[in-house]
């Protein structure tokens, strides 16, 4: 993908994001935290010396109907939806550290996410998507085909390379098998006595592919951590881009922004309207009188009603 083609699919991808899923899920975040704080206040509480667990009962039903009842203030949704946009519609990375602390960032998230498909890749964690297609009983059998699956589909990535040093394309970041790379594989793995099925081949390679494209994203974030200077004199004839640097710079500082403002929302109003909400709550408890009878209950409740 060039330069071009790869920030419009970005701008593209994000401009969907931000005015779609991304404040929702950031408030569906930010109200689960705050009604795990309020039920781990809760929880502390019942730990400490002086508690009286008569109002167990009572404080866990105040817990439950706060997570039906709390609904995070409508207007704070359209308001963090504009921050998150200009977030992400930014590309000026202004200073040398912010563009270290993003391809930091974009160094950590390779790693991981590089671990998790090398271990699934390698290891037995994903047994049955395997068995799926091969049916095996063994899984001595199932680990020794997706290995020589894996090492055929992998020279399949070394001449992609070679061919594109020779010709100065870019087949090698194709995603895809075309017809002829399968054949090849099928062909060799054949020789080998190893007969699967295409989708099995197709399913090796996803995954043989994601590490590749990994390891290539990796090296880049690592070429990429001194080119701040490049970046911000506009050059470009390095043989790097480090599009992907700005890319998760723009990620990072709709993080924080995004935190910043979910943190004010729930200090300024959030915690308020729950107050609020509680007292609503045991305001309609003490009406109820089947539910506070369910609730209160025990031998010192027995005996303050005799008296």
């Amino acid at each position: 993908i060039f330069n071009s083609d790869f920030n419009t699919t970005v701008d593209v991808k994000l401009q969907q994001w931000a005015e779609k899923e991304l404040p929702r899920q950031c408030i569906d975040i930010g109200q689960f935290v705050l009604l795990d704080e309020f039920q781990n206040l809760i929880e502390r509480e019942q730990k400490s010396r002086s508690y009286d667990p008569i109002t167990n009962d009572i404080k866990l039903q105040v817990v439950q109907e706060c997570r039906t009842r709390h609904q995070w203030d409508a207007k704070a949704l359209d308001s963090l939806r504009v921050i998150q946009t200009q977030a992400l519609q930014d590309r000026s990375v202004s200073d040398k550290q912010q563009w270290e602390s993003a391809a930091k960032f974009m160094e950590s998230t390779i790693r991981n996410e590089l671990q998790h498909q090398e271990s699934e890749l390698n290891s037995n964690q994903n047994q049955s998507s395997w068995r799926k297609f091969m049916g095996f009983q063994q899984t001595t059998i199932e680990e020794t085909y997706r290995k020589l699956c894996a090492k055929e589909l992998e020279r399949i990535l070394i001449s992609r390379q070679q061919f594109d040093q020779t010709t100065k394309n870019s087949y090698t970041f194709r995603s895809t098998l075309d017809f002829d790379e399968l054949t090849t594989v099928k062909k060799n793995l054949q020789t080998q006595k190893i007969d699967v099925s295409n989708d099995y081949i197709t399913d090796v390679w996803q995954r043989v592919y994601k590490v590749h494209f990994l390891k290539r994203n990796l090296s880049t974030c690592l070429d990429c951590r001194r080119f701040f200077y490049y970046y911000q004199k506009g050059i470009s004839d390095q043989g790097l881009d480090c599009h992907e640097v700005v890319f998760f710079w723009r990620l990072k500082r709709m993080i924080e922004i995004t935190s910043n403002a979910i943190r004010q929302q729930i200090s300024n109003i959030e915690t308020r309207r729950l107050e609020r909400e509680v007292k609503e709550i045991l305001d309609d408890l003490s009406t109820d009188e089947t539910l506070k009878i369910s609730l209160l209950k025990g031998k010192r409740v027995d005996l303050a009603e005799e008296l």
